[in-house]
Protein backbone atom coordinates (compact mmCIF):
# COMPACT_ATOMS: atom_id res chain seq x y z
CA UNK A 1 0.00 0.00 0.00
CA UNK A 2 1.14 3.32 -0.52
CA UNK A 3 1.71 5.61 2.10
CA UNK A 4 0.15 9.25 2.86
CA UNK A 5 3.64 10.44 2.71
CA UNK A 6 4.64 9.32 -0.30
CA UNK A 7 1.47 10.72 -1.91
CA UNK A 8 1.99 13.99 -1.25
CA UNK A 9 5.40 13.87 -2.47
CA UNK A 10 4.17 12.95 -5.86
CA UNK A 11 1.59 15.73 -5.42
CA UNK A 12 4.30 18.24 -4.60
CA UNK A 13 6.58 17.38 -7.20
CA UNK A 14 3.58 17.50 -9.53
CA UNK A 15 2.90 20.99 -8.30
CA UNK A 16 6.32 22.09 -8.71
CA UNK A 17 6.29 21.21 -12.38
CA UNK A 18 3.31 22.31 -13.19
CA UNK A 19 4.48 25.77 -11.83
CA UNK A 20 7.80 25.42 -13.54
CA UNK A 21 6.50 24.64 -17.05
CA UNK A 22 3.02 27.50 -16.57
CA UNK A 23 5.20 30.10 -15.18
CA UNK A 24 6.54 31.91 -18.57
CA UNK A 25 2.48 32.26 -19.43
CA UNK A 26 1.38 33.63 -16.41
CA UNK A 27 0.56 37.49 -16.12
CA UNK A 28 3.41 39.16 -14.67
CA UNK A 29 3.71 43.38 -13.84
CA UNK A 30 7.21 44.49 -15.18
CA UNK A 31 9.57 46.54 -13.33
CA UNK A 32 7.19 49.70 -13.52
CA UNK A 33 4.06 47.46 -11.81
CA UNK A 34 2.11 47.49 -15.16
CA UNK A 35 0.95 44.37 -16.71
CA UNK A 36 1.07 43.97 -20.09
CA UNK A 37 -1.27 41.97 -22.16
CA UNK A 38 1.38 41.05 -25.19
CA UNK A 39 4.90 41.05 -25.88
CA UNK A 40 3.70 41.10 -29.60
CA UNK A 41 3.01 44.85 -29.21
CA UNK A 42 6.37 45.81 -27.74
CA UNK A 43 8.59 43.98 -29.93
CA UNK A 44 6.88 46.24 -32.86
CA UNK A 45 6.61 49.52 -30.47
CA UNK A 46 10.57 49.23 -30.17
CA UNK A 47 11.11 48.77 -33.61
CA UNK A 48 9.33 52.01 -34.12
CA UNK A 49 11.19 53.89 -31.99
CA UNK A 50 14.61 52.71 -33.69
CA UNK A 51 12.63 53.94 -37.20
CA UNK A 52 11.88 57.14 -35.79
CA UNK A 53 15.29 57.82 -34.20
CA UNK A 54 16.44 56.88 -37.78
CA UNK A 55 13.78 59.23 -39.66
CA UNK A 56 14.90 61.91 -37.44
CA UNK A 57 19.17 61.27 -38.25
CA UNK A 58 18.16 61.56 -41.21
CA UNK A 59 16.38 64.90 -41.58
CA UNK A 60 19.51 65.89 -39.73
CA UNK A 61 21.55 64.79 -41.74
CA UNK A 62 19.33 65.82 -44.84
CA UNK A 63 19.71 69.15 -43.60
CA UNK A 64 23.54 69.08 -43.42
CA UNK A 65 24.15 68.02 -46.99
CA UNK A 66 22.11 70.60 -47.96
CA UNK A 67 23.52 73.68 -46.11
CA UNK A 68 27.06 72.05 -47.47
CA UNK A 69 25.28 72.38 -51.42
CA UNK A 70 25.65 68.68 -51.45
CA UNK A 71 21.90 68.46 -52.94
CA UNK A 72 20.05 70.77 -54.60
CA UNK A 73 16.79 72.18 -53.41
CA UNK A 74 13.61 70.22 -55.27
CA UNK A 75 15.59 67.33 -53.83
CA UNK A 76 16.06 68.62 -50.04
CA UNK A 77 12.37 68.98 -50.64
CA UNK A 78 11.17 65.77 -52.18
CA UNK A 79 13.38 64.01 -49.77
CA UNK A 80 12.18 65.71 -46.51
CA UNK A 81 8.44 65.56 -47.70
CA UNK A 82 9.20 62.05 -47.88
CA UNK A 83 10.84 61.01 -44.42
CA UNK A 84 8.47 63.75 -42.91
CA UNK A 85 5.02 61.52 -44.29
CA UNK A 86 7.13 58.72 -42.96
CA UNK A 87 7.69 60.24 -39.88
CA UNK A 88 4.17 61.28 -39.27
CA UNK A 89 2.82 57.43 -40.03
CA UNK A 90 5.42 56.16 -37.57
CA UNK A 91 4.63 58.48 -34.62
CA UNK A 92 0.64 57.87 -35.67
CA UNK A 93 1.64 53.85 -34.93
CA UNK A 94 3.30 54.51 -32.06
CA UNK A 95 0.45 56.47 -30.52
CA UNK A 96 -2.30 53.37 -31.62
CA UNK A 97 -0.01 51.50 -29.47
CA UNK A 98 0.17 53.54 -26.43
CA UNK A 99 -3.27 53.95 -26.49
CA UNK A 100 -3.66 49.70 -26.59
CA UNK A 101 -0.97 48.73 -23.83
CA UNK A 102 -0.67 50.86 -20.79
CA UNK A 103 3.52 49.15 -20.60
CA UNK A 104 4.02 51.33 -23.55
CA UNK A 105 2.69 54.61 -22.84
CA UNK A 106 4.90 54.51 -19.37
CA UNK A 107 7.61 53.68 -21.48
CA UNK A 108 7.33 56.21 -23.58
CA UNK A 109 6.58 58.79 -20.92
CA UNK A 110 9.80 57.56 -19.14
CA UNK A 111 11.80 58.12 -22.67
CA UNK A 112 10.12 61.64 -22.79
CA UNK A 113 11.73 62.20 -19.58
CA UNK A 114 14.99 61.58 -19.73
CA UNK A 115 15.40 63.66 -23.15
Amino acid sequence: MISTALILAFVGLGSLVSLFVLWPLLPRANALGIKSRSHLPLARYETLVYERERILENLMELDVDFQFEKINLADHQDLKAALMEEASNIYSEIKALEGADPLLQAIENDLRRSV
